[in-house]
């Protein structure tokens, strides 16, 4: 493979283009000789892929990164709702003249529920997203290939 001229001997051409967000784009390009074994095909183009799989993780960080954030603050407004009606419903039942701990309506643990469910479901999110730049980070210092 040392006497491989690109200039003039015919050879294999390798492309390998890929999208970085809906705005940016990558293209690798080299030259293999004609002849050369499939090891070495096989190694140029896994060795594109990685490195293709690292500009898209450095896209990808920043995003997950601003998803983490995002739903940070879904689960701290979710939390204060459900903080503020559970109290809310506390004071209607002790207003009511009633005491103990509150009995509360249908419509109230259903209320209570869907905002529980919310919750987890940021929490969900969240961890998803920490997973997901935890990825990213790893193809970003070339430790990782998924």
């Amino acid at each position: 493979m040392n006497d491989f001229d690109v200039q003039s001997d015919p050879g294999i051409a390798i492309f390998y283009e890929g999208k970085i967000g809906d705005d940016r784009g990558f293209r690798f390009q080299t030259v293999l000789p004609r002849d050369c074994s499939a090891k070495e095909l096989n190694h140029l183009v896994d060795k594109l892929r990685v490195a293709a799989d690292r500009q898209q993780a450095f896209y990808s960080a920043d995003a997950h990164a601003a998803n983490i954030e995002k739903s940070m603050k879904l689960l701290e407004h979710t939390q204060a709702e459900i903080k503020r009606v559970s109290e809310r419903y506390v004071r209607e039942w002790h207003e009511r003249g009633k005491f103990g701990a509150p009995e509360l309506s249908q419509p109230e643990k259903d209320s209570l529920a869907n905002l529980e469910a919310s919750l987890k479901t940021n929490q969900n999110e969240i961890l998803k997203w920490q997973q997901a730049l935890e990825i990213a980070k790893r193809k970003i210092d070339g430790h990782a290939t998924q």
